[in-house]
């Protein structure tokens, strides 16, 4: 299962609605996207540095 779509069941879908889990687990991801996309553009700026 995507974390995505873990997000989206364990806010909307299921049943047991957890809106709280779902907002820690998207706060995570979100976490990490930030983390990945800062250690992209950081090896971005090193290439054109060497330049």
């Amino acid at each position: 299962m995507f974390l995505t779509q873990y997000i989206y069941e364990t806010g909307f879908a299921s049943v047991l609605r957890n809106p709280g889990l779902a907002a820690a687990a998207s706060i995570l991801m979100g976490l990490v996207v930030l983390m990945l996309a800062q250690l992209w553009l950081s090896r971005r700026a090193e290439g054109r540095g060497t330049r």
